[in-house]
């Protein structure tokens, strides 16, 4: 924690008004080095493992049969979760976003949108497990279609409802591609069969309900951003809920009264 922070502490310190703050190059660099978060953490698993062997007067081959088992566990949840994050990456450069579009605004309206952010975002977590990644993609493809949408005042309601759908999209079907699946099955002693029953079904139950409560308060409140046209032609997005007819342009305080 100390060598991450090292190096942003001293970006700090640099852009303050005032504090005339040198660092030399080559020390820089070498705190840059240290201060990487991949060199910090494998730095830091150094040194735990070198203390707890010395404390415990493990011998070279002790220590490797302890960790063994634990290397083999992270090792297969990098794996998922690597595989996991280029499979949304291909999934997001196949340009679905224009199809998401159509079939939300001809068929659904606003409540078809939002579904389709959360079921696009629960598909894409189904099919690679990790919910970052799954949010990542799913707000990747969303994004450009709410831009449009808001600029010429199609969208039907607030982009945050959107932000809460893609959400609640990344918790359903947590299963074994899910790196966070095996963390729960293997801390909590179940098999993989109770997992699914207890985990899965939980995490699904969230997003499910999540989906609901957000197409009804759309619905019920959606806060509608509306288009204006600026002075250069342009169409921009403009979120008010404020009434033309109440702002101090058009209703200027009363003049004071002179002694």
């Amino acid at each position: 924690m100390v060598l991450i922070a090292m190096v942003t502490f001293v970006d700090f310190l640099g852009e303050l008004d005032g504090v005339n703050l040198h660092v030399p190059a080559g020390l820089m660099g070498v705190m840059e080095f240290l201060g990487n978060k991949n060199v910090a953490m494998f730095l830091a698993a150094l040194i735990a493992m070198y203390t707890l062997a010395k404390q415990r007067g493990w011998t070279l081959e002790k220590l490797g049969e302890s960790v063994n088992s634990p290397l083999e566990v992270a090792g297969v949840i990098i794996l998922i979760t690597g595989a996991g994050g280029a499979f949304g990456s291909m999934i997001r450069e196949t340009g679905i976003g224009d199809t998401i579009r159509e079939i939300g605004v001809t068929e659904g309206g606003t409540a078809g949108m939002l579904f389709m952010a959360w079921l696009l975002t629960a598909v894409i977590r189904a099919a690679q497990g990790s919910a970052t990644v799954s949010m990542i993609t799913g707000s990747g493809i969303m994004a450009p279609i709410l831009h449009t949408m808001t600029a010429d005042g199609s969208l039907g309601c607030h982009p945050i409802y959107f932000c809460l759908a893609i959400g609640f999209g990344a918790f359903p079907l947590s299963w074994m591609n899910d790196s966070g699946f095996w963390v729960v099955q293997r801390m909590s002693g179940f098999t993989e069969k109770e997992t699914l029953k207890t985990w899965t079904v939980m995490l699904t139950a969230i997003g499910v309900a999540g989906i609901i409560q957000v197409m009804v308060m759309a619905t019920v409140f959606p806060m509608k951003p509306t288009a204006t046209a600026p002075s250069d032609g342009n169409q921009t997005a403009k979120i008010s809920s404020i009434p033309a007819s109440a702002s101090l342009a058009n209703h200027p305080p009363p003049p004071r009264p002179q002694r």
